[in-house]
């Protein structure tokens, strides 16, 4: 396989991905639910932002603001 069959065969496979959590998200509108489902899946912020039509320093913000919700904070005594 040369590097040029390569590159085309991951680009399809970037378009069908797009499609795909396009398909997955048609109908939500909340971009901090689609952030954090995407982060599930192990993707990288750039790549959810890619995905997402923003910044990865958006998706990371929003990653760190679900983070800091998720942590229990500590009892007072």
């Amino acid at each position: 396989m040369t590097a040029d069959e390569r590159n085309e065969i991951l680009e399809e496979l970037h378009l069908i991905t797009k499609l795909l959590i396009w398909r997955l998200f048609k109908d939500e509108t909340d971009q901090k639910e689609k952030i954090e489902i995407l982060n599930k899946f192990d993707l990288q912020p750039q790549q959810i932002a890619e995905y997402l039509g923003t910044t990865a320093n958006t998706v990371s913000v929003t990653l760190n603001k679900i983070r800091r919700k998720q942590k229990p904070k500590k009892q007072e005594k």
